[in-house]
């Protein structure tokens, strides 16, 4: 179970996530899409479930609500396939990373950035 501070921590990595997607929408819906938020999955190496159930509830919120407000619906694919894209790339990170190795931390990092 989760403690009180990983839930928060967890809420803080939603928020901010789907946040930086919505205001920055005009970049993060584009064919080539430029998601600055992205840089919050790295933090899943540091801080573990808290910040990969966060940005993937993020990116989920983010998608679904920029999806209704920008493009007058929201696709299925956007919503289901980056919230899992995202949890797939924090998770295998972390899994990376717990070793502690500094090389190590620095693979699962550029295998986060890709």
């Amino acid at each position: 179970m989760f403690s009180k501070r990983e839930v928060v921590y967890g809420s803080v990595f939603a928020g901010v996530y789907a946040a930086l997607v919505i205001v920055l929408a005009p970049i993060s819906f584009l064919p080539i899409q430029v998601r600055i938020a992205d840089a919050l999955i790295p933090l899943s190496i540091l801080y573990g479930w808290p910040a990969i159930i966060g940005v993937t509830v993020g990116c989920s919120v983010a998608n679904f609500i920029a999806g209704q407000v920008f493009f007058g619906g929201s696709t299925i694919i956007d919503v289901v396939g980056g919230s899992l894209a995202n949890f797939c790339a924090a998770y295998v990170g972390w899994l990376i990373a717990r070793n502690k190795s500094k090389s190590v931390v620095f693979l699962a990092t550029l295998i986060q950035a890709t």
